[in-house]
């Protein structure tokens, strides 16, 4: 039932996907990449705060709370998101009056042109494309920890391929437009499976709990200072990093206008909400240490532990379409990137060293 409910999940938001396919110009990359920034608030809304729900946060997060047993993963991972909030608020706009005046629709555009350099966007495009490799192994590292519990009985570099045809059929479907109807469902479902998952937690908390969570959660220990730069530290580094990243620019270029940007972001930080209960979460598994199998699937452990089959099916589709949706937003940003940035720039330079010959 799981695993129907599951595959069910992931041809909902594939279908979604292809819904805009029609609309698009098959010669006008701006509508492809950036949805000829026509989104009003509510799309771009859903589609720049999907980065917030990646898989390295639905998993990754109660998964080191859980793995240290700290309160310093909360403290650093919470406050980077926060503050990446008022920063976008003041940078988004001004980045996308910038874009318009050269026509981005990526970063590597953007900085090529105000600098009239195409050294920097190639510069820029190659460093993005080296700096988000990283964040994409995550999600498949996270895709293993769904496909593990379900127990399919598929090898793992088959389930890997399946995984990145997914993702690459979200991209390639209608391009930014598809990929934010896509986010719709993905935004939708998490809410259902964290809230869920969390609140099962809370009503099944008595039984097999072996210790109370005063003892299970501990906080800085025997080194607070070193432990509190290294909090602020990445609060600070980590919020701009969030506001500049390849898919967080492309959600601003599909923006209606400099408004738009700001009446989303305002409500930002209602998504923190969740947070919380992601906490709840790890600290289930802490307390019941036999039902967390691994600190790393603490979420998807708990989830299969105190759901029935196909609300635990739901949740690891839920939590497989973070991956899925993400990768598919990145690998859209990143082809931009390298097909107007790099690949173009290459073209160009080529073009100069005939003529000069």
């Amino acid at each position: 039932m799981s695993l129907a409910v599951f595959v069910f999940v992931l041809m909902t938001a594939l279908c979604l996907s292809l819904v805009p396919a029609r609309r698009i110009s098959g010669g006008d990359p701006r509508a492809f990449f950036a949805a000829r920034g026509q989104f009003g608030a509510v799309l771009f809304f859903l589609l720049s705060v999907g980065e917030t729900y990646s898989i390295g946060s639905v998993l990754g997060f109660p998964g080191g709370i859980a793995a240290s047993g700290s309160v310093d993963v909360a403290l650093w991972f919470i406050g980077y998101i926060l503050l990446a909030f008022p920063v976008g608020t003041l940078l988004y706009p001004r980045l996308w009056q910038i874009g318009q005046r050269f026509g981005a629709i990526t970063l590597p555009d953007l900085l090529g042109g105000y600098f009239e350099s195409r050294l920097v966007a190639r510069v820029t495009g190659c460093v993005l494309v080296i700096l988000m490799l990283p964040l994409g192994t995550m999600q498949f590292i996270g895709l293993g920890t769904v496909f593990s519990a379900l127990a399919l009985p598929v090898s793992s570099p088959l389930l890997y391929s399946v995984a990145a045809v997914l993702a690459f059929l979200f991209v390639a479907s209608a391009g930014l437009r598809g990929a934010a109807l896509a986010a719709v469902l993905k935004d939708f479902l998490i809410l259902i499976a964290i809230s869920g998952v969390a609140l099962a937690a809370v009503f099944h908390w008595s039984a097999g709990a072996v210790r109370p969570v005063e003892q299970a959660l501990h906080g800085a220990g025997p080194h607070p200072f070193a432990a509190c730069v290294m909090i602020v530290s990445t609060i600070l580094i980590q919020s701009v990093g969030f506001c500049i990243a390849p898919q967080a620019i492309a959600a601003v270029f599909s923006a209606r206008d400099p408004e738009t940007i700001r009446r989303a972001q305002i409500w930002m930080p209602l998504y923190m909400v969740l947070f919380p209960l992601l906490v709840v979460v790890a600290s289930y598994g802490l307390t019941h240490p036999a039902v967390m199998t691994h600190p790393d699937a603490v979420f998807l452990s708990v989830a299969f532990f105190v759901l029935p089959a196909w609300l635990s099916g739901l949740v690891a589709g839920a939590v497989a379409l973070t991956a899925l949706v993400w990768l598919g937003a990145v690998c859209l940003s990143l082809a931009a990137i390298v097909t107007r940035s790099i690949l173009r720039v290459c073209r160009s330079m080529r073009k100069s060293v005939w003529v000069l010959e």
